[in-house]
């Protein structure tokens, strides 16, 4: 059984790794020579658009996928109307627009951070009186290609430094966000599928993400949080209402007044990268599965695991396999151009050895930056 994706980046190559046991064989479409995903199946090497290479890319497969932030919702349309693709272009373009998905997150009724629309410097005052001063102003679309325009923050803001803000971005259409009340933030993973005509639903632990030098990330998955239930029911509204059929992730804030959804992501993320031993099925098994309509597995959290996202040099293998509960991925590619190069997943029996391990890892990395 053959499956399409259209993106052969480190996701690309998580899911071909997760489709293979499956007994599913991946075809890539990639603009890239260096494509990392083609060590695990067969690579088409051509632009997303290219009329020629989505044909090659769709023939003789039973299905298809994106695994890849840069593909547009009106190349998912296009596919679709050669084979069955999962997500569709609805789910695609809303995790590439913020305001879209504040539409969306109002029509299914799930709180949402205050965020305002600037797409000319007449709409900073409205804006900012929308808001309040504590914000963020940030590009409203989030594609994730370069060159990566970064959101700014402010305390106090003023119609002035939004406006200079808006000028550093480049003048493109942007949203201002509130962040004052912010106590807590954690991303929600989940997957949804549909087999024998009935739509089923699994969702992961929430995780956290810290954010460190030399591009790492450290993102620790959170059993038993108090707002998992509430997450998941708000994710199952969300997803119910694209219809969307593979795995989406969902940012959420924390404040003093509730949890408030942030940001939507329509494919598998590196906040659950942890679920890859850490998970009883990992979300790139579980992609996988709802694309092809099969049930989905259990997502229960296996121990207390982490994900440590490396930085653009790869330390000593030997020293890194030698911590305990440490699991090494590398994406084949000598560096990428956000700075990562693979990940390490740690799987320990306690929140304190997980700690331990994790602390052991990034001296690690620390000594060969």
């Amino acid at each position: 059984m053959n499956l399409a994706v259209l993106g052969g980046g480190p996701v690309g190559r998580l899911l071909g790794m997760a489709a293979l046991p499956l007994g599913v064989r991946c075809t890539f479409l990639d603009p890239s020579a260096a494509c990392c995903a083609g060590a695990v199946g067969r690579h088409v090497c051509a632009p997303f658009d290219d009329d020629d290479a989505l044909a090659r890319l769709t023939d003789r497969v039973a299905a298809a996928t994106v695994a890849s932030e840069t593909v547009g919702h009106e190349v998912v349309r296009s596919v679709g109307e050669r084979t069955s693709i999962r997500p569709g272009g609805r789910s695609i373009q809303v995790g590439h627009d913020r305001l879209l998905q504040h539409a969306l997150f109002r029509e299914c009724g799930v709180p949402a951070v205050a965020l305002a629309s600037i797409a000319s410097k007449a709409d900073v005052p409205g804006a900012l009186a929308s808001v309040g001063v504590a914000c963020q102003v940030a590009p409203r679309r989030i594609i994730r290609q370069a060159p990566v325009l970064a959101a700014e923050r402010f305390r106090e803001a003023t119609t002035s430094s939004i406006e200079a803000a808006w000028d550093r971005l480049a003048r493109v259409p942007c949203v201002l966000e509130q962040v004052h009340s912010w106590v807590d933030s954690f991303t929600l993973v989940a997957t949804r599928g549909r087999a024998s005509g009935e739509v089923s639903f699994q969702s992961h632990d929430v995780a956290t993400t810290d954010r460190g030098g030399n591009a790492l990330r450290v993102t620790r998955a959170r059993p038993a949080h108090p707002r998992q239930a509430e997450a998941s029911m708000h994710a199952r509204r969300v997803m119910d209402e694209l219809d969307h059929v593979g795995t989406m992730a969902i940012d959420f804030v924390e404040t003093h007044a509730g949890l408030l959804a942030h940001s939507i992501s329509a494919l598998p993320s590196d906040a659950a990268l942890w679920t890859m031993g850490g998970a009883m099925t990992s979300q790139f098994e579980n992609t996988v599965r709802a694309v092809f309509g099969w049930p989905l597995g259990a997502t229960r959290t296996v121990g207390f695991p982490a994900t440590i996202q490396l930085g653009h040099r790869l330390p000593p293998v030997s020293s890194m396999l030698a911590v305990p509960g440490a699991a090494l991925h590398l994406y084949g590619t000598s560096t990428r151009s956000d700075g990562t190069v693979g990940h390490v997943n740690v799987c320990a029996d306690s929140i304190d050895s997980r700690e331990r391990a994790i602390a052991t890892l990034l001296a690690i990395v620390a000594r060969a930056s």
